[in-house]
């Protein structure tokens, strides 16, 4: 016996169903039965989720039908389905999982056999009715679900795959798309064709560029006087680039800038020399350093030694001994007399402040004294309860650390005082003379503080003796100071005049300089020039501007000759680099061609077996339709009427396949119905009653199922017997159990009516040892909510047929 393909669900909040559930499925035929609402379409539909990962007829309906498949209130579902091989090996994955748009994990089944159990293993109600319009609807230049039938029944896999794979090749535009080769070689001689247009452009104007530059180029050899031969010869063109070498004075224009720029501020220095003072100046200016220098000299004998001296005394001392250092003198006798002032009031402030801790310790023993006579006379119990109130915090015990409102309503505190008051009249006064003592004791310590601070701010005996000696010290160097001020101040005013007289002193000295050097320029420059040089009658000013002139003169036509070669020489280098222009648009327009003509052979090669294939595809495509032809007349039509007589003997029409026709994309199928007596009739659902059109869709289903090696050995119905009668339903019965006996299917049937259900139950009971059948019933609870029950029924021996 072949294995069973499915073994058992699990299921976890999936559209009706609450909750988890376990079904098992390891049988022969599993019968379900459950009332509308109960949940026998979210069951099935749970094995077909996960299987193939969706649920068909909800996904023709809305491509976002995700959404609703967790159960209400619920974020997410998960489904499990355990199935078996051919060995018999179980294998179950990871659970899948959906909630809002998102899948997580795989169908139990690969895409191939999810797609044989979706078209060919499960019927579900909702299609029943439709079946015949689904195996016919086509989208697009896709195919139906007969023909890929048909094309799977035939064995037609390679010749629709020759098909398959002429078909873009017989049209340009799809070739284009398919082939990158063709569409590039259509690209790249479109591509040379636009290279040569361009480049032959260009040629053209680079041409006409090159005959411009030459002309100008002619035009500037003349101005520098060359006569020379102009062609596109290499040697023509380093013949002139040599001419115009040899004719090269750029370093004659350097020079003859220099010279103007140098003459240039040759004249500034003139016209400065020419403002300056007479050389009788220069005798009075120094008579005036010497009698300055002598002043200054003076002053240092008298007073330099008294002044180094005071700085000295005052640098021994730490302090700053810049020029003028009056100010840091002022500073320190100010910081010396602020921290006296500071040791006086402190001294004054201690002493005042060591008789009031005297006075407040002395009242402090004193109240201690009358505590310790009165605790002598209250008792030892008061003397405690007045010691534990000073610890009372709040309403909380210092003993017990409990919270005493928990016990009373009256005030920790109050109660104290009571308990103190009760024992004694003289607890009162201790409490008073201990609140006292308190306060007390607070002063005395806030007043310890204050005097150990303000010990900190007097002076030591010795500390005092060294700031007060500083103080004094100090105060000697300024006085010292205020005595040498004038002093101070006279030798800085000789100092500065001594400075003053030198400095212009230099500045007449050269001036003196400057005009022996004008001379030798003037001089050096003229005989540069090659003209004559300036006399000792010649004004200088008239010199200086005789020689810029002719300077000048040269310069510029220096200039024009310099400008002109090195026009030269760019269009030189224009000529060279249009040649080279020429050449490579020259070359380009010779490859391009050449290019061209290689890939118009190539196309035309392509074009000549797309025509091959062209009529390859004609041929395979009429192969095609005999073959397909033949079989549904002969083979095809003939299962489906035995299956449909079986299930309807009554019915005189029987439904068949039209000869099937083949368009150039698809094959196209039709639906007729044959006369018992002969003759063919109209589409089924215009020929069958409702019930009989049911039956033909469910008598092609098993007929469509068993005419191929199944991927999946298993069927799954939903209800399919809502419209049929008894007689339709017995031979569906006897039809269930020879597919399930004899062709060895597992078969998953769900139904609606409880009488149905126990019919069923009884023809499709186990027949004989290790068959098997698996009821599950489904139910409402008091909620609403599905529920579910499996039960097991095994083949047992009859005793009575046995005896």
């Amino acid at each position: 016996m072949t294995p069973l393909p499915l073994r058992r669900v699990l299921i976890s909040n999936f559209r009706r169903i609450r909750g988890s559930w376990e079904v098992p499925l390891d049988a022969p035929i599993v019968l379900i039965h459950g009332s509308n609402g109960s949940g026998k379409t979210s069951l099935l539909s749970a094995i077909e989720f996960g299987l193939t990962g969706e649920v068909r007829t909800m996904h023709r309906r809305d491509d976002r039908y995700t959404a609703y498949l967790p159960h209400r209130g619920s974020s997410f579902a998960t489904i499990e389905v355990e199935i078996a091989d051919d060995r018999g090996h179980v294998r179950s994955g990871p659970p899948i999982t959906v909630g809002g748009d998102e899948i997580k994990g795989p169908p139990a089944l690969d895409p191939e056999t999810g797609q044989f159990f979706a078209e060919r293993a499960y019927l579900d109600q909702e299609s029943l009715g439709q079946l015949l319009d689904l195996y016919q609807y086509t989208e697009g230049n896709q195919e139906s679900a007969l023909a890929r039938f048909v094309n799977e029944l035939l064995g037609l896999d390679q010749l629709d795959a020759l098909r398959s794979g002429l078909h873009d090749a017989i049209d340009l535009r799809r070739l284009r798309n398919l082939s990158n080769l063709y569409a590039h070689a259509e690209s790249e001689a479109r591509r040379a064709d636009d290279v040569i247009n361009s480049a032959t452009g260009d040629l053209s104007r680079v041409e006409s560029e090159l005959a411009s530059i030459r002309e100008r180029l002619e035009a500037v050899l003349a101005s520098l006087g060359l006569s020379a031969a102009l062609s596109d010869s290499a040697g023509d063109l380093r013949e002139i680039e040599r001419l115009l070498a040899e004719r090269n004075q750029a370093g004659a224009l350097t020079e003859s800038e220099e010279r103007v720029r140098v003459l240039t501020e040759l004249r500034g220095r003139i016209r400065s020399l020419a403002e300056r003072p007479t050389a009788a100046r220069l005798e009075e200016a120094r008579a005036s350093a010497t009698a300055a220098d002598a002043a200054v000299q003076e002053w240092r004998a008298t007073y330099e030694a008294p002044i180094q001296a005071l700085r000295d005394d005052v640098a021994a001392l730490g302090l700053d001994t810049d020029p003028t250092f009056q100010q840091s003198l002022l500073d320190e006798i100010r910081a010396i007399g602020l921290r006296l002032a500071e040791h006086d009031a402190a001294v004054a402030e201690l002493a005042e402040g060591r008789q009031n801790l005297a006075e407040l310790q002395l009242q402090l023993d004193g109240i201690n004294t009358e505590i310790s006579a009165r605790e002598a006379q209250a008792g030892t119990l008061a003397t405690g309860l007045a010691t534990l109130r000073d610890y009372a915090s709040e309403d909380i015990c210092p003993v017990c650390d409990r919270d005493f409102s928990e016990v009373s309503g009256e005030h920790l505190l109050e109660h104290i005082d009571r308990k103190i008051s009760d024992l004694t009249s003289v607890g009162a006064e201790i409490q008073s003379l201990s609140d006292e003592r308190t306060q007390l004791t607070t002063r005395v310590r806030a007043a310890q503080q204050s005097v150990s601070a303000t010990e900190a701010s007097v002076l030591t005996a010795t500390e005092h003796e060294e700031i007060t000696a500083r103080h004094a010290a100090v105060t000697g160097f300024h006085d010292r100071l205020e005595a040498l001020a004038d002093s101070i101040a006279r030798g800085q005013e000789l100092g500065a005049a001594a400075e003053s007289v030198a400095s212009e002193l230099a500045d007449i000295e050269a001036d003196g300089r400057e005009q022996q050097a004008v001379a030798a320029e003037l001089t050096r420059n003229a005989t540069e020039l090659g003209t004559t040089e300036p006399g000792p009658r010649e004004p200088t000013e008239e010199a200086w501007k005789r020689l810029h002139d002719l300077a000048t003169s040269r310069s510029q036509e220096l200039g024009r000759r310099s400008q002109l070669s090195s026009e030269a020489n760019e269009l030189l280098g224009q000529v060279r680099e249009a040649t080279a222009r020429v050449a490579e648009f020259t070359a380009t327009v010779t490859e391009a061609a050449q290019s061209k003509r290689l890939w118009d052979q190539r196309i035309e090669e392509a074009n000549r077996r797309r025509a091959v294939a062209r009529s390859i595809h004609t041929a395979a495509s009429g192969t095609r339709t005999a073959i397909v032809q033949r079989v549904f007349t002969q083979s095809l039509n003939d299962v489906w009427r035995d299956v449909f007589s079986r299930l309807a003997p009554a019915e005189p029409f029987v439904p068949a396949f039209g000869i099937p026709t083949a368009t150039r994309t698809a094959l196209e199928l039709r639906l007729e119905t044959i006369h018992r007596a002969g003759g063919t009739a109209g589409t089924p659902s215009m020929m069958l009653s409702a019930g009989n059109l049911n039956t033909a869709a469910l008598s092609l289903f098993i007929a469509l199922h068993l005419a191929v090696e199944p991927k999946l050995r298993c069927l799954i119905f939903d209800d399919p017997v809502q419209s049929m009668d008894e007689v339709h339903i017995a031979q569906f019965a006897g039809l269930l159990r020879v597919l399930s006996k004899h062709h060895d299917r597992q078969v998953v049937l769900a139904v609606h009516e409880r009488e149905l259900f126990e019919y069923l139950a009884l023809e499709l009971s186990p027949a004989f040892k290790g068959d098997e059948l698996i009821t599950v019933e489904l139910g409402l609870d008091s909620e609403g909510e599905p529920v579910h029950q499996s039960s097991r029924v095994e083949w047992t021996e009859d005793e009575a047929l046995a005896v």
